[in-house]
């Protein structure tokens, strides 16, 4: 069997791909692991499917209605993404299939401290496994989901001298609101120019284990989020005609600092929502003026929903905070009549295959998304020289 190490968890995962790292049958033998164990001090956890249950011979009818309902993959030994767990053993599929390790981890570390991610490396590295970063897999997984601490802090540098907030790799969205993107001001424990601008954004590669950030923090605001609908219902080109109007309108929308989520999806673009730090519900409602007679000169069948609130906490449980998406659309794209339409007339393509759905942000670029197996990472993406 291959296994695989993962850290953060760091876990060790099973599976049959070809080209992966084995840990030979040598290598492997139980004193290997043992040493291991003792290396982490207890916290190397080995994976028993959750829904074993559910699969002969260990079938369990009682607990087989609940692992349906509420099956738990933030579990260190669970795989976040179903789809890529393929089926190897959940809830699903027949009684009789068997449950295999399959493309689950075998061993997973509960990283608690550097020592333990640094434990996992050297692991992996001597023994040629497979190695997976998680927070909340494949071959030895590090875990970093008990990585919790948050701080504020003044932080000083030549770059910025204000509040910040250092929180470990573990906190979630529900746990420290905002977007970190371009909000990074280091990664633990790296120091390094170059490490930093590569683990800044939805980088293609993993660089190292980073246990925890220090992000600018900023004071909190009122803030105000304006939900909009465009909707076919027999008006085709008229609904497309109004999406583009809608990317004219982006550009003054994200210049005055707001950011911007949508779905096109069954013949609806659902905006959710537009969101304006600092601004009062009348400011948003004139911002939105020009848009709304655009729309209205169109025919385009629309609504629009604009809502104040006091924080921006109170902003988050309302809307489940902005959605992220996967392709970075220059601003030029919108800004220019026909490279705009073009765009729109790319969107509407997709848009016919039912598989799909459109997901989009207006965010801003992130710092870099380089690649680690491009040698000249620091120049070749996006940004030039750093």
């Amino acid at each position: 069997m291959q296994e695989t190490l993962c850290i953060a968890c760091i876990w060790f995962c099973g599976g049959s791909r070809s080209g992966s790292g084995v840990l030979t049958s040598r290598h492997s033998a139980l004193e290997t692991w043992v040493a291991l164990y003792a290396t982490v001090d207890g916290r190397l956890i080995a994976t028993s499917p959750l829904v074993s249950p559910w699969h002969d011979p260990n079938y369990d009818a009682a607990k087989c209605d609940p692992l349906q309902e509420d099956w738990d993959v933030n579990l260190p030994t669970s795989i976040d993404a179903p789809y890529f767990q393929n089926q190897s053993c959940d809830p699903f599929t027949p009684q009789s299939s068997p449950c295999r390790i399959g493309n689950y981890l075998v061993y997973a570390i509960k990283v608690t401290k550097a020592s333990n991610a640094a434990a996992g490396l050297d692991f992996a590295k001597r023994n040629n496994v497979r190695l997976v970063i998680k927070n909340t897999g494949h071959d030895l997984s590090l875990w970093r989901d008990n990585l919790k601490d948050i701080s504020i802090r003044h932080y000083s540098s030549s770059y910025y001298m204000e509040k910040a907030m250092r929180m470990g790799a573990g906190v979630q969205a529900c746990e420290a609101h905002g977007l970190g993107a371009d909000q990074v001001l280091e990664w633990e424990p790296e120091k390094n120019k170059d490490l930093y601008w590569a683990l800044s954004g939805g980088g293609a590669g993993t660089y190292g284990v980073v246990l925890s950030m220090a992000v600018k923090a900023h004071t909190d605001t009122r803030i105000t989020g304006a939900m909009i609908s465009l909707t076919q219902q027999g008006a085709e080109q008229a609904f497309w005609n109004g999406v583009t109007a809608f990317h004219a309108e982006l550009p003054s929308y994200t210049k005055g600092g707001a950011t911007v989520g949508y779905i096109i999806a069954q013949g609806q673009m659902s905006i959710q929502p537009v969101t304006f730090p600092g601004k009062s519900k009348a400011d948003v409602e004139n911002t939105m003026v020009p848009l709304k007679k655009k729309l209205d000169a169109l025919g385009t069948l629309y609504q629009i929903d604009i809502r104040e609130f006091s924080n921006y906490s109170s902003f988050f449980d309302y809307y489940y905070g902005p959605l992220t998406s996967g392709r970075l659309i220059p601003r030029e794209v919108v800004t220019n009549n026909a490279s705009s339409q073009a765009f729109t007339d790319v969107l509407e393509e997709i848009s016919l295959d039912p598989n799909f759905v459109i997901i989009a942000m207006a965010l801003g670029a992130y710092m870099n998304e380089g690649n680690f197996e491009e040698p000249d990472f620091q120049t070749q993406f996006f940004f030039g020289t750093n």
